[in-house]
């Protein structure tokens, strides 16, 4: 499931827009503000596109089952609401382009070009997920990409570490909304988690604390516990990152 590992490509070539259109439908959920954008008159596309009022449903109907079962991700959410604007947009013209698999979202601050935004971007294929599924993309890309923002660390976290954390905080919320991990979805994830996203932080787990790899043996994995070892990890990587998959 590539989502935001494309993250630093799409910043460089997805336009941003000034304003939403004045008719697009847009609502407040929670103190966060929901926006769907219209379909571009020359927009062509190989899969149907979801319609801008029942994307925004989507959007609000998984963010409320995020916030209702996952308190981990709603404390989260309200710190970034008392520190800056919250916002989840729909836009079916996203990505523009295609590049590797189907982009589902993105956290994307710039969108709107306002400082301080907490801005995630739910593109056409992500607004078909199964509402827990796109629930938790949205913990990845709202409650880990906001609070690397949060923390002015986007501009120093490697992609790779950026992505560890923001998919340990996905993994919390599949943990909350009770989705079933036995999938073939969930377990490729969590074989992405391991091996690829947090390789380098388990090397720094296997050298400096080795006991702490059991967390990694459950089918649920303490993560707020991970998420403070990452905290240790990030302050040294990548003078203490081992390769990929070491």
């Amino acid at each position: 499931m590539i989502r935001a590992a494309l993250l630093a490509l799409l910043l460089a070539v997805l336009p941003c827009v000034a304003m939403a259109q004045d008719d697009s439908p847009r609502v407040t959920f929670r103190g966060i503000e929901l926006y769907a954008i219209l379909l571009k008159p020359d927009a062509r596309f190989d899969v149907p596109i979801v319609d801008s009022q029942k994307g925004l449903l989507n959007v609000q109907a998984s963010l409320d089952l995020l916030l209702r079962r996952s308190p981990f991700a709603a404390n989260a959410v309200d710190r970034l609401r008392r520190n800056g604007r919250v916002m989840v947009v729909y836009d079916p013209n996203y990505p523009e382009k295609q590049f590797v698999g189907n982009t589902i979202a993105a956290f994307f601050p710039t969108y709107f070009h306002k400082s301080g935004d907490f801005l995630v971007l739910v593109g056409r294929h992500g607004i078909k997920w199964p509402m827990g599924e796109l629930a938790a993309v949205l913990a990845h890309e709202l409650v880990g990409h906001g609070m690397q923002r949060l923390r002015g660390d986007l501009a120093t976290l490697r992609n790779l570490d950026a992505e560890c954390e923001a998919w340990l905080y996905e993994e919390k919320a599949y943990q909350d909304l009770g989705v079933d991990k036995l999938t073939r979805g969930l377990v490729a994830f969590r074989i992405q988690l391991e091996n690829r996203a947090c390789a380098d932080f388990r090397v720094y787990q296997r050298r400096h604390a080795p006991a702490t790899l059991k967390l990694w043996e459950a089918r649920n994995p303490n993560v707020p516990r991970l998420l403070s070892l990452f905290r240790d990890y990030a302050k040294l990587a990548p003078q203490e990152a081992g390769e990929p998959g070491s």
